[in-house]
This record gives C-alpha cells, sequence and structure tokens, in this order.
C-alpha cells in the first residue's frame, strides 16, 4: 500500500540516526498492520518498539507497544500474557498518552471480562472515567462512557447501556485507528436489544460503518462490524446473507488466527458457525474458535459435534466431555515426552496455550499428571501405539 511505501522509505532515511523519529516509524507500522488485521506484523514491530523504549527510556514507545502486545495476545485468546502486557501501562507512573493509556485500560477490562473476573473489568472502566474527570477531559469522558456501555452490554445489563444510547450523538463517523468505536457499540445495542424498529437502526447503522471502514481500509474493525451483520441478517430471517457476512469475516480473520472477537459475540455466533463448518476451507479455523466456545462453557450446536473427532468411547462410552481436535494433537505430542516448549513450536502456538490444553486434557481425561493421560489415552484408544 501506499502508506506501508511511506513508511519504508522514511527508515531509509537518514532519520533512522535519531532514536525518537525511528521510534515513531515503527509505531506508525503498528498502528497499520493493526488495521490491516495482520497479527504477526503488529507482534513484529510491537516488539521492536518495546525494545527501543526499553533501550532509550522512551516511556511513551514502551506504553504502545505493549498496548499492542497486549491487544494481540488478548485476540488469540492468551489472556495471561495480554493482562500482563496491558497492566503495566495501565499502572504506568508515565501516562505520557492519554488515549493509549484509556485503550489500555479498555483492553485490560475485556480481559478481564474474558476471565470471568467482570467486577475486575468494571474498576478498569471506572478508573478511567475518574481520570477523565479528574483532568477534564471531555472527549476522553465521552469514550471512557461509551465504553461502559459495551462493557455493560457483555456483561447483560442492557437498560445501562440503554441509558447511554439515550445521550450519545454517533455523528460525525471518523477514520478510527485504534480497536474500539462506540458506534459499534450503538449497533450491538440496537441488535440485543431488540426493540421496536431496532434491527432496522443496527442494519442501517452497520452498513454505514461497513462503509467507513472499507473506505478507510481498517480491515480489523471491518470484520467485527461484517460479524454483527451476520447477526442481525440472521435476527431478520435472511440466512443466506447471514452466511455471506459471517464467510467474508472468517475469511478476514482466519490468516491471523483471531478468536475473541467472535466468542465475545456469544452463543448465538457460536450457532451461526456451525452453519460454515461444512465449508472445508474454513473448516479448521471455526474449528478452534468453536473449542473457544466450548472451553468457555459455550456449547457448540449438534451440527458441530458430528464433525469433530469427539466420538471416542472408553468400553463403549462416549467421554463426558469430549475430546477436541487440538487436545488430540498434543496427546500425540505428549506420548514421545515433548515438553510444553517444544510443543508449542511444533504446533505454531505459545506455551501458555499448551498449557491450558493440557489441563483441559487432565480434567475430562480424569488424571492428574502428562504420563497417566497418556496412559489412558492408550487404553480407550484415542492414541494407537
Amino acid at each position: 500500500s501506499l502508506a506501508s511505501k511511506t513508511l519504508y522509505s522514511a527508515l531509509s532515511k537518514e532519520g533512522r540516526q535519531d532514536t525518537t523519529y525511528y521510534g515513531r516509524v515503527l509505531l506508525s507500522f503498528c498502528f497499520l498492520n493493526y488495521m490491516a488485521a495482520d497479527s504477526g506484523n503488529v507482534e513484529q514491530f510491537a516488539n521492536q518498539c518495546l525494545k527501543i523504549g526499553q533501550e532509550h527510556n522512551l516511556h511513551e514507545l514502551d506504553a504502545h507497544a505493549r498496548y499492542f502486545l497486549g491487544l494481540n495476545n488478548y485476540e488469540h485468546n492468551e489472556t495471561t500474557r495480554a493482562e500482563s502486557f496491558l497492566t503495566s501501562v495501565v499502572n504506568s507512573p508515565y501516562i505520557v498518552n492519554t488515549h493509549n493509556y484509556a485503550f489500555s485500560a479498555f483492553a485490560l477490562a475485556l480481559t478481564y471480562q474474558a476471565r470471568k473476573m467482570p467486577r475486575k473489568a468494571q474498576e478498569v472502566v471506572a478508573s478511567i472515567v475518574r481520570h477523565a474527570m479528574d483532568t477534564n477531559n471531555i472527549s476522553l469522558l465521552q469514550i471512557a462512557n461509551a465504553f461502559q456501555a459495551e462493557l455493560a452490554l457483555r456483561q447483560n445489563r442492557i437498560q445501562e447501556a440503554g441509558q447511554w444510547a439515550n445521550t450519545f450523538n454517533p455523528e460525525p463517523f471518523t477514520v478510527a485507528y485504534r480497536f474500539y468505536v462506540p458506534q459499534v457499540t450503538l449497533a450491538k445495542l440496537f441488535l440485543y436489544r431488540n426493540g421496536p424498529n431496532d434491527l432496522e437502526k443496527a442494519e442501517n447503522l452497520l452498513t454505514r460503518l461497513n462503509e467507513l471502514f472499507t473506505a478507510c481500509h481498517n480491515t480489523h474493525c471491518l470484520m467485527e462490524v461484517l460479524a454483527l451483520q451476520a447477526l442481525t441478517q440472521d435476527a431478520n430471517g435472511d440466512t443466506e446473507s447471514a452466511m455471506g457476512f459471517l464467510t467474508l469475516a472468517t475469511e478476514i480473520a482466519r490468516p491471523s488466527r483471531y478468536v475473541r472477537f467472535l466468542v465475545d459475540l456469544g452463543p448465538k455466533m457460536a450457532a451461526l458457525l456451525n452453519r460454515l463448518v461444512n465449508q472445508k476451507s474454513a473448516t479448521k479455523y471455526i474449528g478452534q474458535v468453536l473449542s473457544v466456545f466450548q472451553d468457555e462453557g459455550i456449547a457448540a450446536e449438534t451440527a458441530w459435534k458430528n464433525n469433530r473427532p469427539s466420538q471416542v468411547t472408553a468400553g463403549g462410552q462416549p467421554l463426558p466431555i469430549p475430546l477436541t481436535k487440538r487436545e488430540i494433537e498434543i496427546l500425540g505430542l505428549l506420548a514421545p515426552g515433548l515438553v510444553n516448549k517444544e510443543i508449542a513450536a511444533r504446533l505454531c502456538i505459545s506455551p501458555e496455550t499448551v498449557k491450558k490444553h493440557t489441563q483441559h486434557i487432565y480434567h475430562k481425561l480424569n488424571t492428574s499428571n502428562r504420563r497417566q493421560a497418556v496412559a489412558r489415552a492408550y487404553e480407550m484408544g484415542i492414541l494407537k501405539r
């Protein structure tokens, strides 16, 4: 793209010798690749920013790097790592960039919400509202209030979100370069509340957001809008359109393996994803997303279960909680004695994710360590000698 060419040109100039200048160019790559939904490049450039920020005491660069690393880990459901990066920004004594501080707090709140700590999520957002009021920062207060409504929706406090909407003016629609956009919260409210004309309002608002994010090449925000459009069309009874929007959303998200933007939309999204299982090009990625739904206690529908390698039996009896494809894959790597780091490298996931899967395996097989799990897997025929 023209933006990328311009930034690469900036890196090659004499200004590269200026550490602050060089760091800001690298940070611009973080924003650009985040908008492009390219998680690999976000990780790469954010780590470079973090290194330079630490080496040269550039606190703003350091904080932005941690924001992107935290957000990237959240998107991949690596919530412990996400919390670590984001907490360091929110608790830092150096609030160099107020909006980065606030958006890091918003992402941290989502991380707590995903980890079943709703009270902590509320406290984090409330602290940003207080900061905005204490500093008389009106623009920050407006977006903090909007995010409070977003969190209220995620915690099923629809009436509270509706009170915010009564005072919110969605105009003007401006180019977004961070992960949260208040107009998306308004569209969600219309969709979830489902009052008179609410679906029509949601559809119209999402159409405008789709056009905006397409025009400004914000692919990351676009994929969430597409997922919401799928839910809206499904609520309208238009299954074909719903599948079309959801297919586009998953095609965008699949290369970077984004998970949370779909899981955060709840059980209705799980139901829609089940209908895409038979599309062979999307099955593996969708299976990964549905596994997260299952891990979080949101049961997948029969259509998905029947396509999973979960028909594992012991003495003719099914397991109470079936193993997922990934869990069986990890079991196969536990058998020869690979450690978590080796398994992570083999599967291109983090050691934290491997640890999480092994804990699920132990629970499902009623074992307490890897040796017992492997032995039981052989006994049940899950693994072949």
